[in-house]
């Protein structure tokens, strides 16, 4: 779903919306509730982020290596204990 059509389905301006995302504007709890109800999540999922550390590494992988190569690492870390 694009940013420009969850502000109109929420009925607010995408600028609005933007600036709720980057930190710039603090949306009271209400907006959070119809944000994560749109998108079919729960609140808290919308202040859980993926660890950053590990998609930069990945994406310096498939850069230096292709996709392929960077699949199998992955698959290996995940068959560790």
């Amino acid at each position: 779903m694009t940013q420009e059509r969850l502000a109109w389905d929420l009925e607010v301006n995408k600028g609005y919306l933007s600036r709720c995302e980057r930190g710039l504007r603090l949306p009271s709890l209400s907006f959070l509730v119809a944000v994560a109800k749109r998108l079919r999540v729960e609140v808290r999922d919308l202040f859980i982020f993926p660890d950053q550390s590990a998609l930069a590494g990945a994406m310096e992988l498939v850069r230096k290596h292709g996709a392929r190569f960077a699949a199998r690492v992955v698959d290996q870390a995940k068959r560790k204990p």
